[in-house]
């Protein structure tokens, strides 16, 4: 197949990133929304957030391999420790809401200041914000919800060459 072509060690996958040349592969009749999202978004955005905002990039991958089921899952799939990936897989369970948090008294009152805030900015229509503005003491939660919100203006044309191809 043209993917066995592309990449070495080709073991079926719907979807992959080739850093070198910034363009994501989708294979046709394997890639689903979950894992077009991951390799056209996700990791042009992560390049970006390492490239422009490294405290933030290092905090996030810290709070991503916290997640002992995330790193493993890459180490299985992959076969060594790849950041991005671990990250990226990070933000895909925080999307779909399949991690496995126990949720305090601290992390629903989090949860409501953060619903508050974000109607408050929606109500007086404050400004998008922009990878630089980041604090790095951002979590991939509250980074997943930023941009679910459309409230993170992101502009992978700035400096990633977004190339997507389809076999």
């Amino acid at each position: 197949t043209e993917a066995e072509k592309l990449i070495d060690n080709y073991n079926g996958e719907s979807s992959f990133y080739n850093t070198e040349n910034q363009t994501a592969y989708l294979v046709i009749d394997r890639a689903d929304e979950t894992s077009a999202i991951h390799e056209i978004f996700t990791h042009p955005f992560l390049i970006l957030i390492e490239k422009h905002n490294m405290e933030l990039y290092n905090n996030l991958l810290n709070e991503a391999k916290s997640n002992k089921e995330v790193v493993q899952y890459v180490i299985d799939n992959y076969g060594k420790i790849i950041d991005h990936e671990i990250i990226a897989r990070y933000i895909d369970l925080e999307t779909r809401g399949e991690l496995n948090r126990k949720n305090t008294v601290i992390d629903y009152i989090k949860d409501f200041y953060n619903n508050l805030s974000s109607y408050l900015k929606s109500l007086f229509n404050l400004k998008e914000v922009t990878i630089e503005q980041l604090s790095p003491n951002i979590t991939l939660k509250e980074l997943t919800q930023l941009i679910l919100n459309s409230k993170l203006k992101i502009d992978l044309k700035q400096e990633v060459s977004n190339k997507v191809n389809n076999f």
